[in-house]
C-alpha cells in the first residue's frame, strides 16, 4: 500500500486495516481513496486476486453532529405509545435499554451548550412521560427514585469506558493515536477531563 496516502496520526500513516480476507481502506479525501483503490487494483491483477464488489461498502465520516435530539424524541414517543400500561419495573428496563445507548456520545467534543441542554431536557422528559409525571417535577428526584441514570452520568460512564480502553490498549494504531498531540491536547481530551474530574473553586 502507498505509504504517503492515508490518515496521518502522530509520526505514522494509516491507510489500510486487514483481517483474514477483509480489508478496510482509510483516506482523508475521495481522491486519496481512489488512489488507494488503484493500488489494490494493480496488486490484484498481479496476484490473481478478485475483489467482491457486492460486499464492498463506502462510508463517509462527516464532522456534522448527529441529530440525537430527534432520535431521542422518536424513542420517547415509541416507548410511551407502546408500553404505557406496563409496570414501572418494565418501563425502567426499557428506559435503560433504549435511552442509555446514545451513539458515540463519548466522542462528542464540539457542541453548543444550548444543544446539550436541549438534549438533557428531552432525555428528562422521556422518563417523566414514561412514568406519567408532570414536566415541572424534579428531574433529579425522578432519576434517583427510579434507579436510572441521567444524561450526564451516562456520558460519564461512556467516557470512562472508552478512555480506559484507549489508555490500556497495546494496539499499534491506538498507541499512535494516544501519543499524538490531537489526543493529548485536543478538544476530546478536554471534554473527557471536564466530565470525569470536578474541580473545586475557592
Amino acid at each position: 500500500m502507498c505509504v504517503c496516502i492515508g490518515c496521518h496520526i502522530h509520526d505514522g500513516c494509516i491507510n489500510s486495516l486487514s483481517y483474514a480476507d477483509d480489508m478496510v481502506l482509510l483516506a482523508p479525501t475521495a481522491d486519496a481513496l481512489q488512489d488507494l483503490i488503484n493500488v489494490c487494483q494493480v496488486y490484484a491483477a498481479k496476484h490473481d486476486i478478485v475483489y467482491n464488489t457486492t460486499k464492498t461498502e463506502c462510508m463517509v465520516v462527516s464532522p456534522a453532529r448527529a441529530q440525537q435530539t430527534t432520535k431521542l424524541l422518536v424513542v420517547g414517543n415509541t416507548l410511551q405509545r407502546k408500553f404505557s400500561y406496563c409496570s414501572r419495573e418494565v418501563k425502567m428496563e426499557l428506559f435503560r435499554s433504549h435511552c442509555y445507548s446514545i451513539y458515540c456520545n463519548s466522542l462528542w467534543s464540539r457542541f453548543k451548550v444550548a444543544t446539550m441542554n436541549r438534549l438533557k431536557v428531552f432525555h428528562n422528559d422521556i422518563l417523566k412521560t414514561l412514568l406519567g409525571l408532570p414536566r415541572w417535577c424534579s428531574s433529579s428526584l425522578a432519576f434517583a427514585m427510579n434507579g436510572v441514570n441521567n444524561l450526564d452520568v451516562i456520558r460519564r460512564h461512556s467516557v470512562f469506558s472508552l478512555r480506559s480502553r484507549v489508555e490500556l490498549s497495546t494496539n499499534s494504531i491506538i498507541t499512535s493515536v494516544r501519543q499524538s498531540s490531537a489526543y493529548v491536547c485536543g478538544p476530546i481530551q478536554q471534554r473527557w477531563l471536564g466530565l470525569l474530574f470536578v474541580q473545586n473553586v475557592g
